[in-house]
Formats: structure tokens, sequence, C-alpha cells
């Protein structure tokens, strides 16, 4: 079964353990970001097919 790559956008890596704890054995491939200019670079290199966002995030990657 192919594996869908799923972005985290996490600049303090607080949610990273709960996050690969809950894919754990499931067809996806965590990736990680620590800002938004990381996360724009891994999205534009291919294959993410989800990014999940802290809206805490303090350079921007979370808010409108």
């Amino acid at each position: 079964m192919a594996q869908v790559g799923v972005l985290l956008v996490d600049p303090e890596q607080s949610l990273v353990g709960g996050i690969r704890q809950s894919l754990e054995g499931q067809p996806y491939e965590l990736r990680l970001a620590g800002s938004a200019a990381h996360a724009l670079e891994t999205i534009g290199g291919g294959e993410v097919e989800a990014v999940l966002v802290s809206l805490g995030s303090g350079d921007g990657a979370g808010r409108r």
C-alpha cells in the first residue's frame, strides 16, 4: 500500500509525539516543518497530500 505524505507544521515540536503515535501503523509518512517557509519548501517538493498546522505557530504558519 502506498504511503500518504502528511506534513506537520509545528515550530515548537509540541505535537510531534502525539501525531506520530496516532499515525503509527497507518499508511502515512509523517514529515515535519518547523516554520511556514520550510513548510512551503516541503510542499513544493511534492509528495505531500495533507498538511496539519499548529495554530499557535509564531511565524505566521497558522495565522490568516
